[in-house]
C-alpha cells in the first residue's frame, strides 16, 4: 500500500498542482509526526495490530510528502543541499537503516531518552555508512555505466 499510495500521489500531482496554505502544511506535518510517534511508541508491526500500524504509517508519510509539495525553496541553501545529498545516498539509507536500528537496540529501549539517543545514533551511523557506500561503491559503478552507455540520438 505505501508504493501504491505514492504512485497515486505522483500521478495526481502530474495532473494537478497542490497549493497549500502554510497553516495547512503545519497541520499536516504535526499530524504526520504525531502518527509516526504513536506508531513507534506501540511498536506493533506484526499480528493483527499491524493492520492498523502499517496503513497509519502510509497515511502519515503521504501527509508528510503532501505538506512539502510546492514549497518554494531557495536553490543552493544548506537545507536544499542537505536534502539533495540525502536523496543521492537514499539507496544506501534504505539498505542499511534496519541493520543499525537492530544492532543498536533501538526498539528495545524502554526509556524515552535512551530510545531517542539510540535512534539518533542509528540515524547518524546509517547516514555515514550510506555516504561511504555511495562514494566507494555506487559512484564508481555509475561512472562505469556511463562509459558503456549507448546514445541512440547521437548523429551518425
Amino acid at each position: 500500500d505505501p508504493f501504491a499510495c505514492g504512485a497515486l500521489l505522483a500521478v495526481y500531482t502530474q495532473r494537478k498542482s497542490i497549493a497549500l496554505s502554510p497553516r495547512l502544511r503545519i497541520i499536516l506535518l504535526c499530524f504526520a509526526f504525531a502518527v509516526l510517534t504513536a506508531v513507534g511508541h506501540y511498536e506493533d508491526f506484526s499480528g493483527t495490530k499491524s493492520l492498523i500500524t502499517f496503513p497509519a504509517v502510509t497515511v502519515a508519510c503521504i501527509a508528510l510528502i503532501v505538506s512539502t509539495l510546492g514549497m518554494q525553496m531557495t536553490p543552493g541553501t544548506l537545507l536544499v543541499r542537505t536534502f539533495a545529498y540525502l536523496g543521492r545516498i537514499s539507496y544506501g539509507l534504505y539498505v542499511f537503516h534496519w541493520m543499525f536500528i537492530a544492532s543498536l537496540g533501538v526498539p528495545l529501549a524502554h526509556e524515552p531518552f535512551a530510545r531517542l539517543g539510540r535512534a539518533v545514533a542509528a540515524l547518524i551511523v546509517t547516514i555515514a555508512t550510506a555516504a561511504g557506500s555511495y562514494h566507494f561503491l555506487e559512484k564508481p559503478f555509475l561512472q562505469w555505466k556511463e562509459k558503456f552507455a549507448r546514445i541512440k540520438s547521437r548523429p551518425a
